[in-house]
């Protein structure tokens, strides 16, 4: 464990945690590390899921997928209804 000039050595306590509140000074350093971690995972999912849904919207206004989807759902209302 390093010491850093002017800070003592306390005991150690449950958890990393020390006397007087201090923490290990490692484990504060790894949790400022990867503070912004789950932000970056965050936004190259939803760049992920962006990048799907254009392809699907290209391929979908390429064809007459809605049309037929659309003639499919609302003939078999208007075919239970009437």
């Amino acid at each position: 464990m390093e010491t850093r000039p002017g800070i003592t050595k306390t005991p150690q306590l449950k958890g990393g945690q020390r006397q007087g509140g201090q923490r290990e000074l490692g484990q504060e350093q790894r949790v400022q590390g990867q503070a912004g971690q789950s932000t970056v995972e965050y936004a190259l999912v939803l760049l992920g899921a962006a990048a799907l849904a254009l392809l699907l919207l290209s391929w979908v206004t390429g064809s007459d997928v809605i049309g037929r989807l659309f003639e499919t759902v609302f003939g078999g209302i208007i075919e239970r209804a009437g």
